[in-house]
């Protein structure tokens, strides 16, 4: 389906999870990927850190991670202004 949507040239691809993600990652190294949400992305490879993910996967995750429960508060923050 990644690849599907790649073909029709989408502006970008919103992945709701992990399977969907790691799908849309195989098929494109540079259209710009949406997580709704992830379950351990660095671990999945998804990105290289949180401070610094690179790429071109962004988005929300759960984490136990320390910090990662602020960070996801301020970014709604920022998106509710």
């Amino acid at each position: 389906m990644a690849a599907d949507l790649l073909r029709r040239d989408v502006a970008l691809i919103v992945a709701p999870n992990n399977p969907a993600i790691a799908a849309a990652k195989r098929a494109t190294s540079t259209a710009p990927i949406v997580m709704a949400i992830a379950v351990d992305p660095i671990g999945q490879g998804f990105f290289a850190s949180f401070a610094r993910p690179g790429g071109h996967v962004t988005g929300l995750t759960w984490s136990e991670a320390p910090g990662i429960a602020g960070k996801n508060i301020e970014l709604l923050k920022e998106v509710a202004r």
